[in-house]
C-alpha cells in the first residue's frame, strides 16, 4: 500500500504537469495571437481612443 508521502509526491507531480502543460498551451495561443495582429495590422497603426471620463485613478 503506497505511503501518504508516496501519494502526496504524485499528486504534485501530476499538478505540475498539469500547470506546465497548461501554461505551455497558453503561451502558444499567445504566439499566435500576437503573429495574427500583424497581420491584422493591429498595432500602432492607429492611435488609441481612451475615454478619460471612463478613466479610474
Amino acid at each position: 500500500m503506497p505511503t501518504p508521502t508516496d501519494i502526496n509526491k504524485e499528486l504534485q507531480k501530476r499538478i505540475d504537469q498539469y500547470i506546465s502543460k497548461t501554461l505551455k498551451d497558453i503561451k502558444v495561443e499567445a504566439a499566435d495571437e500576437f503573429d495574427a495582429n500583424f497581420n491584422r495590422q493591429a498595432f500602432f497603426n492607429e492611435k488609441l481612443a481612451i475615454d478619460e471620463k471612463k478613466l479610474c485613478y
